[in-house]
């Protein structure tokens, strides 16, 4: 980066209002520089226009500022920052630089610098920390919404947040169906086999009770095949009820338990039931009672137990089943709740940058096409905003600029016209005087000429009245010569007067000529300081002040 020195510990004021205007080529050549930044940069006009800008450049400013500044530029928006520069002593001076590119044909040829006084806050925060020049991701985010892709994220994050509702909602709902069902299958149904297991053993193990009470009596025949069909009918419902528990889809505790309760009831089936009705169907009491004491009472005390524990295991899963539904429900409860926080929170911060970076720009530039409409050109410069709102606040600015450049240069050039205009009708009141002056000599000449031809004329008639002497002689010779000569000298003195009557018709001609272009200097002034006029009162108006303007 080039350094330029010297440089002394001096700040010279940008006066308050007082616009630097510099404009460039693309390479950073300046073009163009108004009186008021070749006054403060302390540079001649012939050492600014044609180098490069970066002659002011002060050797504090971080480089990182001016890629920045570059980087803006060649992407075709406006630039803005506090800026110190250099004087050419080496003094320094602190700037609100605000750099536009100048367009023409849709193109960009050039960029114009327009600068004013630092307020004393910018200059404090820039001697601190320095203008940021990176952004957070946030930042470059937001940087690259506007209307277009924001509708777009917004009516993607509508969807997604339908779909994720639709999926948690839907999802639950089928999870609670598929939980409800699984409950049933493997609990629900279980237990319902278990419980008319456990009748039946229980009907068994009442009929082998009261078996047993009979058998020390003569027992009918009626009875005996009414004992027998009953423990048949019990044995049946049984094996019946352990094939349908035995295929349903129960936990592996419970499949264990199931496995234990199958051999206990095939235990039974095998050496008690069987036995016990071979003997029942024989009448062979002692042989059944030693059945019921040794294997059938035994055997079905044992099932039952088994199947009671089986009926609390089956129970304790559907509770933990049931624990393990309802602690999914809440979860899923949980985050749909927390995804309607984040969605509202989401919406609420999306609409706070919305309003930040689209409708406040959109405002800012609805605002400044009011201000410009009524003339005002005042107001802060803000480059703010992304998308076509920000584009469109940044055009808008620009505009503002170019305007209030304009209106400068017109105010310079009908100040200049002002003062050619004096210096015109001070020269032509001049050359008024000088004709006025000419006239009167010329006028005085004709007249000294017109005495001269009188007294020729009077001296020729009285050398006429002598033209015939009394005698002859000498004097006959003489007065003929003479006579050629006196008319030759009032002719002579006709044609000096005719020449100069030419003279000074011309010279009163050309003071006529002059007297007129001398009253036209004085419209062309009276013009001009209406004009000036009109250009002050319009800047009054531009900077804010219609009070004045109103006066003026």
């Amino acid at each position: 980066m080039k350094r330029n020195l010297p440089i002394i510990d001096r700040e010279v004021a940008v006066p308050h209002g007082v616009m630097l205007v510099s404009k460039t080529d693309l390479a950073g050549i300046i073009r163009y520089a108004n009186d008021a930044f070749v006054s403060i940069s302390g540079f001649e006009r012939e050492e600014l226009i044609g180098h490069s800008h970066n002659i002011v450049r002060h050797p504090d400013m971080p480089p990182e500022v001016f890629a920045d500044m570059w980087a803006t530029l060649k992407s075709g928006e406006p630039w803005r920052g506090t800026v110190k520069n250099r004087r050419r002593d080496g003094a320094y001076y602190w700037v609100d630089a605000c750099i536009v590119p100048i367009r023409q044909h849709d193109t960009t040829v050039g960029y114009m610098s327009v600068r004013q006084a630092a307020s004393e806050q910018a200059i404090a925060r820039a001697r601190q920390a320095g203008p940021a020049v990176s952004q957070s991701w946030q930042q470059r985010l937001v940087a690259r919404l506007g209307i277009r892709k924001g509708f777009y994220l917004g009516t993607f994050f509508v969807a997604l947040s339908m779909l994720a509702g639709g999926v948690l909602g839907v999802g639950g709902l089928y999870m609670a169906d598929q939980s409800v069902r699984q409950l049933t299958r493997q609990h629900v149904v279980p237990l319902e086999v278990v419980a008319r297991m456990s009748r039946a053993l229980a009907d068994t193990h009442r009929a082998l009770t009261v078996l047993r009470y009979d058998i020390s009596g003569a027992v009918p025949p009626s009875e005996s095949g009414q004992r027998r069909r009953e423990l048949q009918q019990s044995a049946e419902a049984i094996s019946a009820d352990l094939k349908q528990l035995m295929t349903l889809p129960v936990g592996p505790g419970q499949k264990v338990q199931a496995e234990q309760l199958r051999t206990t009831l095939l235990q039974l089936q095998q050496t008690g039931l069987q036995p016990a009705d071979q003997a029942l169907a024989s009448r062979n009491w002692r042989e059944l009672d030693q059945l019921l004491g040794d294997s059938l009472l035994p055997l079905s005390a044992r099932a039952e137990r088994q199947l009671e524990m089986l009926g609390v295991a089956l129970a304790e899963t559907a509770r933990q089943e049931e624990q393990d539904a309802v602690a999914r429900n809440d979860l899923i409860r949980l985050l749909a709740i927390v995804g309607i926080t984040i969605s509202l929170l989401a919406v609420v911060r999306v609409g706070r940058l919305y309003l930040a970076n689209i409708i406040d720009p959109l405002n800012e530039a609805i605002n400044r096409f009011d201000r410009i409409a009524q003339g005002n050109l005042s107001g802060e410069i803000n480059l703010g905003g992304v998308g076509e709102t920000g584009r469109l606040n940044r055009a808008t600015a620009t505009m503002q600029l170019h305007l209030k450049v304009m209106l400068d240069e017109i105010s310079l050039m009908a100040r200049q016209i002002d003062t050619q205009c004096l210096r015109l009708k001070d020269i032509l009141w001049l050359v008024v005087e000088h004709s006025e002056t000419q006239h009167d000599q010329v006028c005085q000449a004709n007249e000294a000429l017109m005495q001269m031809a009188d007294e020729v004329n009077r001296l020729g008639q009285g050398m006429l009245s002598l033209s015939e002497p009394e005698g002859g002689g000498v004097g006959n010779m003489v007065w003929p010569d003479l006579d050629a000569g006196i008319r030759l000298a009032a002719l002579g003195a006709a044609e000096a007067e005719a020449c100069v009557r030419e003279v000074a018709a011309r010279i009163v001609d050309n003071r006529e000529a002059v007297q007129s272009a001398w009253h036209a200097s004085e419209a062309l002034e009276s013009t001009s300081r209406e004009l000036k006029r009109l250009v002050s009162r319009f800047a009054l108006v531009a900077t804010h002040e219609p009070e004045n303007a109103a006066s003026a």
